[in-house]
């Protein structure tokens, strides 16, 4: 292949490195199957590669690459063996890498292995790709894929009366936030926690309104009907200013349900009040529940 010539700035000059034929280039980066994750091939910037010979000699070793134009680049040069295979994997986008454990990598395994933890403290999109090349190879080819999904609140009045919801908090419990990537998928899932979905300060949702809150990144799972349930604190205030109040806890347990990597996941949320003593104007604050299908953008995309 032809070398790569990048404009580099050195103490205030411009000098041109010359990447030998022989050097391992990054050409194409793909990001397939889209959501509406934080992370397309369009915002991209950056990924951690690894990469192995056939005799599992390292050639990446937890080392970034970066978007420069329409280039990937990476500190120094690393060049093929003409005489061994060679495997890659990587992960995106680096911040993640303080949400992994126990990361390993070895040839011919075909992915990167890691703990993972999605808790509330770490909410990163995370997409893994992973190739296998020849030593007369010119270029690596890494087709990024998502491996978490998103979990998407949405809340709606229909309430006739001219209410207004305050909602102070929403909370998910009962997500498993830790799990082993074996390379393909997750297992081994636990730890169950919760996760704040509002961000800071209330939402206000008055009659014939739909808010959309903050969205959050979890493990995909599968989980049995009552074991994950959507928690709020909220009030509501008529159209004379009286705050309508209720003791209940206000708690739903969602259904049966599968969350699948790469998948966006509406949980809709309707808001209504029932009298409960019209004399005194207090009312029971009452929610239902409803979990919509996957929902997805594009297909693969690419830049050379």
């Amino acid at each position: 292949m032809a070398g790569v010539a990048v404009a580099v700035m050195s103490c205030g000059k411009a000098e041109v490195l010359e990447f030998p034929d022989s050097a391992v280039v990054f050409e194409n980066v793909f990001v397939s199957n889209l959501t509406r994750a934080d992370l397309s091939i369009n915002s991209l910037e950056s990924f951690t590669v690894f990469g192995r010979t056939s005799d599992n000699e390292v050639l990446f070793e937890d080392t970034k690459v970066s978007r420069a134009g329409g280039e990937w680049l990476y500190p120094g040069t690393h060049s093929w063996d003409r005489s061994a295979s060679h495997s890659f994997a990587a992960y995106a986008p680096c911040e993640a890498s303080d949400a992994i454990y126990n990361l390993d990598y070895q040839y011919g395994e075909g992915a990167l292995t890691f703990d993972y933890d999605s808790d509330a403290d770490h909410q990163h999109d995370l997409l893994v790709a992973d190739a296998f090349y020849s030593g007369t190879s010119s270029s690596v080819s890494m087709d990024f894929r998502h491996m978490l999904s998103i979990l998407s609140f949405v809340f709606t009045s229909e309430e006739p009366r001219e209410l207004t919801f305050n909602i102070n908090s929403v909370k998910v419990n009962g997500v498993y936030t830790k799990a082993h990537f074996n390379g393909t998928c997750f297992e081994d899932l636990s730890a169950p926690e919760a996760y704040p979905v509002l961000p800071q300060g209330a939402y206000t949702c008055t009659e014939g309104q739909s808010l959309t809150a903050e969205e959050i990144y979890v493990i995909p799972q599968a989980q049995a009907s009552g074991a994950v349930s959507v928690e709020l604190d909220l009030t509501a205030t008529d159209s004379l200013g009286n705050v309508l109040t209720y003791n209940d806890a206000m708690t739903v347990e969602l259904p049966e349900f599968d969350w699948r990597a790469g998948k966006t996941y509406e949980i809709n949320i309707a808001l209504e009040a029932n009298d409960v003593n019209p004399e005194i104007k207090v009312s029971k604050i009452e929610f239902s529940v409803s979990v919509e299908g996957w929902k997805e953008i594009t297909s693969s995309n690419q830049v050379n």
